[in-house]
């Protein structure tokens, strides 16, 4: 008899950052944003949720604007260890992903 294959599922959940706010973007439109504070309060609401996986999206950096994640995501790395982190947006050389 075979052994049950071991799967796994690891839900991320995701802030998208524009001009260091946690913020939603209506169909991709700056126009259409809904703010949902800093960006910093909105990665420690999740952390302290008992969250340790999080998707961040620098959106300013992904439409061509200076790139505002990294002293957010140094702060969230020190303040919460135990909590992955994914980053994106903007990023388009190693340069630019080693300054994260």
């Amino acid at each position: 008899m075979r052994a049950a294959a071991k799967s796994s599922f690891v839900a991320w959940a995701a802030v998208d950052v524009l001009s260091g706010r946690a913020v939603r973007l209506r169909r991709g439109r700056e126009e259409n944003l809904t703010d949902y504070g800093s960006a910093e309060g909105a990665l420690t609401r999740w952390a302290e949720a008992g969250l340790n996986h999080l998707h961040v999206v620098d959106l300013g950096a992904a439409f061509g604007r200076e790139p505002c994640l990294g002293p957010i995501l140094r702060r969230a790395a020190r303040e919460f260890p135990q909590v992955s982190i994914q980053a994106g947006g903007g990023v388009r050389d190693a340069a630019s992903a080693l300054s994260l």
